[in-house]
């Protein structure tokens, strides 16, 4: 029994070594049982709390080991995007809708030595965007993978907490089974983000927990379960965020261009900020990639939307860039005439006049003219010169009467 409570500590953590090393301890416990040893059942109880501390220390090493395959970077081949679209190449074709949040796990199990876990096998889930009846949504949506990695956590955790514990005299127990007994034979983990479990919510009634290690996980030290909950928080909240950068072009069909059109109204400034923006949100889908990793479990494939949201995005930058265009055309146009008008009064008066009413008219349109001149100045610096050079980046159709900036100046 000593030597298997030893093996139990350094076996690899799997669920039929775990069952094999206890019901060979079980079974030398009968034939203690038959043999009708004295103080058997006292014996037991201090066998079981020995078995306790070991399981206890196998299962905060296993959810350690669980969180650090899940929290691990994506695969180091090429960028994280290559990687992502070289694993759906290999769901992809004919078959490929069947392989949906069935791609091969990343990591393999292997013998390890006393001191190491077995590596868990973590499903890599591949979520795709799609666009129907000029819908855009995510399937299936992410709560499946939240509640895939709970469950595979929990399935990591039922290979100690579904074990039977040792029982001094089974052959009662048998007879004398009932519901209770039975309660524990498939491991169900309850989570609720906002409870802490301690050891104060630990079952009181022995008897009801008897059966099987799973109150273990109210034992463990330093709330390691809820790290791991947390992690898996921590990722769907980051996948969230990046699902949710690509649901926002869903405005592309769902804005009306007179709405648009009142929004930026005929500030300058705010058209050339909107088409600075534009150009810069551009880099979430412009781009060979089809798929992004989110930790190293999750894909989102976003192949089928990428084209439709690129030429939906072109056609309202373009309509944008030309009004734009038109509007900055005509504002340069009435600024230069403004301009070349007050010039050819301002030469049409002289400080020599005769009369006091001429020199009181002269000082007056110069005083006038001294008001216009910083927002002429301003407009010129500032919003003609930066909108001309966003319509040359963004490579506008200048017509043949366009008024260039130089002509201004002058």
């Amino acid at each position: 029994i000593n030597a298997a409570v030893r093996e139990l500590s350094s076996c690899p953590y799997a669920q039929d070594n775990f069952t094999a090393i206890l019901d060979r301890i079980q079974a030398l416990i009968d034939r203690l049982n038959l043999d009708n040893y004295a103080n058997l059942e006292q014996w037991v109880g201090e066998l079981d709390g020995r078995l306790e501390q070991v399981l206890t220390m196998r299962l905060s090493r296993a959810i350690h080991a669980w969180v650090a395959e899940f929290d691990r970077a994506p695969p180091a081949v090429g960028d994280d995007s290559d990687t992502a679209d070289a694993l759906l190449a290999n769901s992809s074709g004919p078959s490929r809708k069947h392989h949906r949040n069935q791609a091969p796990a990343s990591s393999s199990t292997k013998d390890v030595d006393a001191d190491d876990e077995v590596t868990p096998q973590i499903r890599t889930l591949v979520h795709e965007l799609r666009i129907r009846n000029q819908v855009m949504y995510l399937d299936p949506p992410l709560e499946n993978a939240r509640a895939s990695w709970i469950q595979q956590l929990h399935a990591w955790l039922a290979a100690i907490c579904q074990q039977r514990r040792p029982q001094a005299a089974r052959y009662e127990l048998v007879a004398n089974a009932d519901a209770d007994d039975l309660e524990y034979d498939n491991l169900v983990l309850e989570y609720d983000p906002g409870h802490r479990v301690t050891s104060a919510t630990t079952v009181g009634n022995r008897s009801l927990v008897s059966s099987s290690y799973k109150d273990l996980l109210s034992r463990l030290p330093s709330n390691s379960l809820f790290e791991a909950y947390r992690s898996i928080e921590a990722r769907t909240t980051q996948a969230a965020s990046y699902v949710a950068i690509w649901l926002q072009y869903q405005a592309l069909w769902d804005l009306q261009s007179d709405y648009v059109l009142q929004f930026l109204g005929d500030d300058l400034t705010r058209w050339q900020a909107m088409l600075l923006e534009i150009k810069r949100a551009r880099s979430t889908f412009d781009n060979s990639e089809t798929a992004k990793y989110i930790g190293a479990h999750c894909i989102v494939d976003y192949e089928q939307v990428q084209a439709k949201v690129n030429a939906k995005y072109d056609n309202w930058q373009r309509e944008i860039l030309n009004r734009f265009g038109s509007r900055l055309g005509s504002a340069m146009r009435d600024t230069c005439q403004a301009i070349a008008s007050a010039r050819h009064e301002l030469e049409t008066h002289s400080a020599e006049s005769s009369t006091t009413s001429e020199v009181v008219t002269f000082i007056t349109f110069v005083q006038e003219l001294k008001r216009k001149c910083p927002g002429w100045q301003r407009d010129v610096e500032d919003v003609f010169r930066g909108g001309q050079r966003v319509l040359e980046k963004q490579r506008f159709q200048f017509p043949t009467d366009w008024m260039y900036l130089d002509q201004v100046e002058g």
